[in-house]
């Protein structure tokens, strides 16, 4: 009789508990649905779909770069952009060097433009922009 009320005990304390994680996951999901947090990953998806339109205008699919990494933030975040299609060395010579940089003006992904460095020393800006004068998303670091 004693081990029928532990067990039954215990189903209900596991149903509950399914029931509370139940309720919290569906919360969650309704919270991340809400109109203000898809606005945010839509800016977000066009500010890395962007800075993939102007490396792609910088550097072929294949080629050998070095991301500049003396600033950190940016430095991962372009990395993020550029590694789906080039090869990333930590060597710059002989390879061009990307650097993402803070620049106002019209032609810039919400702020940065990535700039390329080639061998000879010619720098060229990138190509495609995204309008607006919002900061960019924060890289999760």
């Amino acid at each position: 009789m004693l081990s029928r009320i532990v067990a039954v005990t215990l189903m209900l304390a596991c149903v509950t508990g399914l029931g509370v994680g139940a309720v919290r996951g569906i919360r969650a999901t309704a919270a991340q649905a809400d109109p203000t947090e898809v606005s945010a990953w839509r800016l977000d998806l066009a500010y890395y779909d962007c800075l993939s339109a102007q490396v792609h205008s910088l550097v072929h699919r294949g080629q050998t770069v070095d991301v500049s990494m003396t600033d950190p933030g940016p430095g991962v975040t372009l990395a993020k952009v550029v590694a789906p299609f080039a090869v990333i060395t930590a060597h710059p010579s002989g390879h061009v060097v990307l650097t993402l940089v803070t620049r106002r003006g019209p032609d810039t992904c919400l702020g940065s433009v990535v700039v390329a460095r080639d061998p000879s020393g010619a720098v060229h800006d990138g190509r495609g922009s995204l309008g607006g004068r919002r900061m960019p998303p924060q890289t999760p670091l």
